[in-house]
């Protein structure tokens, strides 16, 4: 197999048993999507993976087949596949199959009136148009000149327009919403599972795979706190529990809670449970029971 990775994304070797979480640090903020060119020649190589991002796939020659959660998906030259957000996917093809490969950041499409987890496109699409706007696009990119940032930009929007235009799918609110919530859910057993280490609210929303701005909009909805509130609340109830044994110093106990200070952990153990873990702690004698 033969497959350009775009520099920006990390990948390990490759495990055709096992399903990537892609997270991607595009190369700056005036061009928060990318554009690369892929080649599967004759191989059945299946890297698996999925992203929060959506992807657009455009054939220039040759044949394959995308497969979306199971779904195989054959695709020709000028021809479309849209991967919508976090549909685990790969590619395959007994032949040569080149195409364009377009990842949009979703931070991007919010800033532009768009809301990536309120949309759903249609997977496959047979459309001359919109090849055409990727060649485009691909043209745009390989230019050197003022306007070049401005035109790519312009570009991204309109074929993201043309998907919302002609190609969308909609989905009932409660079928939204209730994916939504296990999105939610499944981030919450992460943060149950991983709040001992450092966690950032880019490591949260990723892993529910939704955008920062929708993950802390729906996380509190869905829970009555900020995400950085649920996992403070949740070192702090761990926490507790270490006080009450008192088998720990209070510096210890805040170190084996996932605080990286004293302070930052006795000032937000007050918050919660109003008194200073020293204090707290003395509540107990040294079988844990309360005085």
């Amino acid at each position: 197999m033969e497959k350009i990775f775009p520099e920006n994304i990390f990948t390990e070797r490759i495990n055709p048993d096992k399903v990537y979480y892609e997270t991607r640090n595009f190369i700056n903020s005036v061009l928060p999507f990318s554009l690369h060119i892929d080649i599967m020649v004759n191989t059945s190589h299946h890297y698996v993976h999925k992203h929060r991002e959506i992807e657009i796939l455009s054939g220039i020659s040759g044949s394959g087949q995308v497969i979306s959660d199971l779904k195989p998906i054959s695709v020709t030259a000028n021809e479309i596949v849209v991967i919508n957000p976090n549909k685990v996917h790969y590619i395959v093809s007994d032949n040569i199959f080149q195409y364009y490969c377009l990842i949009i950041d979703s931070d991007f499409l919010e800033a532009n009136g768009i809301d990536p987890e309120s949309i759903y496109f249609k997977e496959h699409i047979v459309d001359s148009g919109l090849p055409a706007m990727l060649e485009r696009l691909n043209a745009e990119w390989n230019r050197e000149d003022e306007y070049r940032n401005m035109m790519l930009k312009s570009c991204v929007i309109g074929i993201i327009v043309e998907l919302c235009r002609n190609y969308q799918i909609n989905e009932t609110m409660i079928e939204r919403e209730g994916k939504t919530l296990q999105k939610i859910k499944h981030s919450i057993n992460y943060i149950k599972n991983n709040f001992r280490s450092e966690l950032t609210l880019d490591d949260v929303a990723g892993e529910a795979g939704l955008s920062k701005y929708h993950y802390c909009r729906e996380f509190k909805k869905a829970t009555d706190l900020t995400p950085v509130e649920f996992i403070n609340r949740t070192r702090c109830e761990f926490a507790k529990t270490l006080l009450e044994a008192k088998k720990y110093s209070v510096t210890e106990i805040g170190e084996m809670s996932g605080f990286s200070t004293s302070a930052h952990f006795s000032k937000t153990f007050r918050s919660f449970f109003g008194a200073y873990p020293s204090d707290y702690m003395k509540k107990y004698d040294s079988k844990g029971q309360a005085r």
